[in-house]
């Protein structure tokens, strides 16, 4: 049998095939006759018609020209079809020479060789020509120029053709390489640069304008959102393609254009993973998360998946959160085994089952109380979840021997000014008073902001601009550094694999960026003006709150720096026994739930290092009348713990 049913559609390409074979042949003969064939000429003609038609057949056969969708043709198939034409006309004219040895024209021949390539190929580009030309005539399709003319550009421009259900319509390029005026691309010409924007947005009657340019920084896509929004057209809307960051594998597809975000907007260097180190730290490992349904949390699952760990274990006591990513878990990939829990980190014996049972290898911790306001009015809490719950989690760790500990801490630990800023300090000093003596190897992963995140400026702006306004900033000088989410989980897995024990990591967040500036950013995407469709207002400085972040102190200095992205800063040995000391007495006062003492306790803990956060000067009176129980050595101990 031949393989494959003949339908409808492959019964009329053959039937093409043989009006075009028998075509091509008796044209080959009028060319070479000036019109008029000899007798004799024409009775080899009719002899050999049959024969040669047929045997041609069978290479069309071999070469699978009845099996492809031609609408879809391009170069391969073009190759394709070149080289079944070849080998019919090979056995074409051994066939006829054997017939006819010296007495037939072999110019006829050769002249049916290349009249069977226009002719054959000719019908089965005829549905990828027709399909374009319906295309082009088609009022439903958005009409969008592709800003970038590069292998980007290129790649989008050749989806945009090939795609059967057409949303766009490429009208042309814009380039900011004069050179490249004039050339076309796929047939989509270069119309010019980013100054010709708005004259060829109401010239060409324009929809969309898609940049293609995944290695721009974020200043050059805030001045073609500039361009555009200078325009004046209300219609007109800009998209983009992933970034490099997103762009792992270098594809590109119509399915990826979406809407520019803010993360476009920051001007992040392209991320080089060490994708060998990733694999061998994480391939057929079991993977604990904490928070694995919040923000940071999901997104390592999403990372960690591709690099095929023996089992990933989310940890959460959020149903919802858990719930979605698990769903998107299972639609990402079904093959990694899974297991979701529903705990509270606080929960020791829950905690220590999951340690008991599921065994995991390596953790990465990012379960913790991240506002400010909210740490600020619930001191307890946030200590309970922030240092109580990390040191247990980091004792069980090294109790069932975890390979590695990973806990995610932020910037708001330098130079603490607020509660939440404070226990991320401690919990980052629970990982370092953890080294030596145990199999286990701790660390800590220090960053920024994340776009995006639940709670975080972002959203927040953007629920107040659909509101029309106003945005609230709390200080119009007020910066903070701030990271994608997917880089940020990307580096946080480069540097627990880069680690050998006894370090912690900084990621290089760049240069730190104006809340006002992003809510101008933020108005501007929404396709309205700052100041003039949306007002900013100034609202003063919450409880807690800095100016200015840092992400590393005056006594931190890197020892290394992975991929111009990740600083690697050795560890402290401290005092084990006055610092849990401080953290059992911190837990004491937790349980007594007198929100002052702990506040003072913490300042305590922590007021040598951090001489923006003074402690009460009538500390240890405080501590006295709290706790009649305390012993003296604890008052009277150390308030540092390094040695």
């Amino acid at each position: 049998m031949l393989g494959y049913v003949w339908n409808k559609r492959r019964l009329i390409i053959l039937a093409s095939d043989v009006l075009a074979l028998i075509l091509c042949y008796w044209v080959s003969f009028l060319i070479r006759f000036d019109g008029v064939v000899p007798p004799l000429f024409l009775s080899a003609l009719y002899t050999t018609l049959p024969a040669v038609v047929v045997i041609k057949l069978i290479p069309f056969h071999l070469h699978g020209l009845y099996r492809e969708m031609w609408r879809y043709a391009g170069i391969r198939d073009l190759l394709n079809v070149i080289g079944a034409v070849t080998m019919a006309s090979v056995a074409a004219t051994c066939l006829v020479l054997f017939i006819y040895h010296a007495h037939f024209p072999r110019s006829v021949l050769l002249i049916d060789y290349f009249l069977c390539i226009v002719f054959i190929g000719g019908i089965r580009f005829t549905a990828r020509i027709a399909k374009t030309a319906f295309h082009q005539v088609a009022g439903t399709s958005k009409r969008v120029l592709i800003f970038g003319a590069g292998n980007a550009g290129e790649r989008l421009c050749r989806e945009l053709i090939r795609k059967d259900q057409r949303a766009y319509r490429a009208i042309g390029f814009i380039d900011d390489d004069l050179k490249k005026k004039g050339l076309r691309i796929h047939g989509v010409p270069i119309l010019g640069s980013r100054n010709d924007i708005c004259r060829l947005v109401e010239q060409k009657k324009i929809d969309e304008i898609i940049l293609a340019v995944p290695s721009a920084g974020g200043t050059v896509i805030k001045e073609i959102m500039e361009v555009c929004n200078s325009c004046g057209q209300e219609h007109l809307k800009v998209k983009t393609i992933p970034s490099m960051i997103e762009l792992l594998d270098g594809s590109i597809s119509i399915n990826q254009v979406r809407e520019v975000k803010v993360e476009d907007l920051l001007n992040r260097e392209v991320i080089e993973l060490d994708l060998d180190s990733i694999t061998k730290f994480l391939d057929g490992k079991r993977v604990l998360i904490t928070g694995a349904g919040g923000t940071i949390g999901s997104e390592l699952c999403r990372q960690v998946l591709g690099y095929a760990p023996a089992e990933l274990i989310l940890v959460d006591n959020c149903e919802n959160n858990m719930f979605y990513i698990d769903m998107e878990l299972n639609r990402r990939d079904t093959s990694v085994k899974r297991q979701c829990v529903m705990a509270d980190i606080r929960d020791r014996a829950k905690i220590e089952q999951i340690f008991s049972e599921l065994r995991p290898q390596i953790i990465f911790h990012t379960a913790a109380f991240k506002h400010v306001p909210m740490c600020e009015m619930n001191p307890v809490e946030a200590v309970k979840n922030n240092i109580i719950a990390t040191r247990m989690l980091a004792r069980l760790a090294e109790d069932y021997e975890v390979e590695r500990f990973v806990l995610i801490s932020t910037d708001k630990a330098v130079d603490p000014s607020s509660i939440m800023g404070a226990t991320k300090k401690v919990a980052e000093l629970i990982m370092q008073s953890m080294l030596g003596g145990s199999r286990t190897r701790f660390a800590f992963v220090r960053f920024g902001n994340v776009l995006g995140s639940n709670g975080s400026v972002v959203p927040v702006f953007k629920k107040q601009i659909a509101r029309g306004g106003p945005v609230n900033v709390t200080h119009p000088d007020i910066s903070r550094f701030f990271m994608s989410c997917r880089e940020a989980s990307q580096l946080v897995i480069q540097a627990a694999a880069s680690g050998t024990g006894g370090e912690y990591f900084i990621l290089n967040m760049g240069a730190d960026i104006k809340i006002v500036d992003l809510a101008r950013n933020l108005i501007t995407l929404s396709g309205l003006t700052p100041d003039q469709d949306i007002k900013i207002a100034f609202t003063g400085l919450r409880p807690g709150e800095k100016m200015r972040e840092q992400i590393l102190t005056e006594e931190e200095k890197p020892v290394a720096e992975l991929k111009n992205n990740i600083y690697v800063v050795k560890q402290k040995l401290i005092d084990k026994t006055i610092f849990n000391q401080q953290i059992d007495f911190l837990e004491k006062l937790v349980h007594e739930y007198d929100a002052d003492c702990v506040v003072n306790m913490l300042k305590n803990m922590i007021m040598p290092h951090q001489p923006d956060y003074a402690p009460d000067s009538e500390l240890l009176e405080t501590f006295s009348a709290v706790s009649n129980a305390a012993p003296q050595e604890l008052l009277e101990m150390p308030l540092s713990p390094y040695n």
